[in-house]
């Protein structure tokens, strides 16, 4: 019986140490990034300097985002492997061969002489922001879903 009581507690304590380690920040460098994340700053921000680097180091069941924040304000998330979820342009249009190309093209056909300042995708959806407010949603394909008001 004590032993249970044993190894129950050890185990109680591992998950609360796991969860109290979930969700906390620290500082990193544009050299511990995932080399796909560096290729991704590379080709798409490379006149602009890193401002900072953080991760954020999630729990067992969710894997890790890089922040990064350009000198400009820009922010781009990225998960563990390097890959962006999301790129804020901070009202400054995204780069051109960032968004999709059906997502351009709905974009520039519905919403002329606007531009998408704001991006983020999971595995399903894509979520647009354009520069007159609006919010616009797509599958992963491209395929415009909804349109949302700010």
């Amino acid at each position: 019986m004590r032993r249970r009581h044993i190894s129950f507690f050890g185990f109680l304590i591992l998950v609360l140490s796991a969860a109290g380690a979930s969700g906390q920040d620290k500082n990193s460098s544009v050299a511990k990034l995932p080399q796909k994340a560096k290729d991704f700053l590379n080709a798409h921000y490379a006149r602009i300097d890193v401002a900072s680097v953080s991760e954020d180091v999630q729990s067992w069941f969710e894997s890790n985002v890089y922040r990064v924040i350009l000198r400009d304000g820009k922010r781009i998330a990225f998960d563990e492997s390097g890959n962006w979820k999301e790129v804020d342009g901070k009202r400054a249009a995204l780069p051109f061969n960032l968004i999709p190309a059906d997502v351009r093209a709905y974009v520039a056909r519905s919403f002329p002489r606007t531009e998408v300042v704001r991006m983020k995708r999971n595995k399903h959806r894509y979520h647009v922001a354009i520069s007159n407010g609006l919010q616009l949603e797509f599958n992963n394909k491209g395929e415009f879903i909804k349109i949302k008001q700010q």
